[in-house]
């Protein structure tokens, strides 16, 4: 009896090799002279622009290699979800705007717990994976008031982390394959658990220290979430197109 089987191929064209070298020399240049540089003082630039610029780039790297392909589809969409979130956050840092960010960002964990539940290819694991993420949530939801006086922003904050968590484990069960999209996350996470801290985060924790001085002194933030996202955009442009054979 004939069976079908999922063959994995790659084609890394040098085009596409090339262009990703190009867009990472952009990229990290931006990155680099954010981080280094000093911008002029009469100079229309801002180095929140600089920032942007780096999110937006990343996601035209992807974009410029979408298929019809869902890991490519959902990589690129999650990077226009950060080019749509960090447009509030980078560009307009209010209160609203860290609130609509911060929603839009909501977006994204969907889209990867999505990716998550095409990676489990049982009908059981998938259920185990949503289950999780929902019993996670309502211990939450539930335990966290009785020691923690957290507000809307705070509880939609720590729902995201639990999605994002629950995400990253099921990409380091899939590690052999999902190593670049798992650590281009990792970064992004953590660079997640930084922006949390500095907003309130160590209030709430009543943290102090060195610790809290050095991430509240350094935009340790944007130096994980640049990269994280670039992995993320690569792991798209280099993912591997399955057919059945």
């Amino acid at each position: 009896m004939k069976t079908n089987r999922v063959k994995a191929y790659h084609k890394v064209s040098p085009f596409k090799v090339v262009m990703t070298i190009i867009f990472a020399i952009l990229i990290f240049g931006v990155f680099f002279y954010r981080i280094f540089g000093t911008l002029p003082e009469d100079s229309f630039l801002k180095p929140e622009y600089l920032s942007y610029a780096c999110v937006c780039l990343c996601f035209l790297l992807s974009l410029l290699f979408v298929r019809i392909d869902s890991k490519k589809i959902l990589m690129t969409l999650i990077l226009a979800v950060c080019v749509v979130a960090d447009y509030f956050l980078i560009l307009n840092p209010s209160e609203e705007g860290r609130f609509i960010g911060l929603c839009i960002f909501c977006l994204a964990q969907l889209l990867l717990a999505i990716y998550t539940l095409l990676l489990n290819k049982g009908i059981g694991s998938r259920v185990a994976n949503l289950a999780i993420r929902v019993a996670l949530c309502l211990v939450a939801y539930y335990v966290l008031p009785l020691y923690f006086t957290l507000g809307t922003t705070e509880f939609i904050a720590v729902m995201y982390i639990i999605n994002f968590l629950v995400s990253l484990a099921v990409l380091l069960w899939h590690i052999k394959t999902e190593w670049l999209t798992f650590v281009g996350f990792l970064l992004f996470f953590l660079c997640d658990i930084v922006v949390g801290l500095t907003n309130g985060g160590f209030e709430i924790l009543q943290m102090t220290g060195s610790f809290v001085d050095f991430l509240t002194t350094h935009d340790v933030s944007f130096w994980l979430y640049i990269p994280g996202l670039f992995g993320i955009a690569t792991s798209a442009v280099f993912s591997k197109i399955k057919t059945e054979v």
